[in-house]
């Protein structure tokens, strides 16, 4: 006889599998863009230890100065980007703001109608069907009693006479 639990205990596994979770989640990548930087200043520095010890001075100060004067040029035109980027953003924000002041009104006015449409339709349908339905309703309940009260009494009176007909079978 074949045992289920193995079968069982395969299902959720191959289940599982489907949903598997990548192992780039934000922490390992903060992580590792951490770790790199730290490497690449390390790096740097050993380079330029080297080049300060073993190297001549004046030739790699000449070359330092352009790299630093390019590295200043690329962070100054990476500032005037994110400038303009603020800017357009600070515009666009602003119209976003205009546009759903503009457009909440026309919303709203709209969505009053609707409401005033719907309240109406409710009573007209009550005033012109619900209402009629339960009149009626009440009007054949109360018929209902009348005649079952009637037949109550016309009840209570047969059975006396019945009671007389037995006594005269006596």
């Amino acid at each position: 006889m074949p045992d289920n639990s193995a079968t069982e205990t395969q299902t959720p596994n191959s289940e599982a599998q489907p949903q598997q979770e990548s192992k780039w989640t934000i922490q390992r990548i903060v992580m590792l863009s951490v770790f790199v930087f730290v490497i690449f200043i390390l790096v740097l520095f050993i380079i330029g230890l080297l080049i300060a010890l073993f190297g001549d001075v004046i030739y790699w100060a000449a070359i330092i100065q352009i790299a630093r004067d390019i590295v200043v040029f690329v962070i100054a035109v990476q500032g005037i980007l994110i400038v303009t980027a603020l800017a357009i953003l600070i515009l666009q924000v602003a119209r976003l703001i205009n546009l759903v002041k503009a457009e909440s009104v026309p919303i709203f006015e709209s969505t009053q109608e609707t409401l005033n449409e719907a309240k109406a339709t409710t009573q007209f349908v009550s005033k012109h069907s619900v209402d009629p339905i339960i009149k009626m309703k009440a009007f054949f309940s109360g018929l209902l009693v009348f005649f079952s009260e009637l037949f109550k009494i016309n009840s209570l009176i047969k059975p006396n006479n019945s009671l007389k007909d037995q006594d005269e079978d006596k």
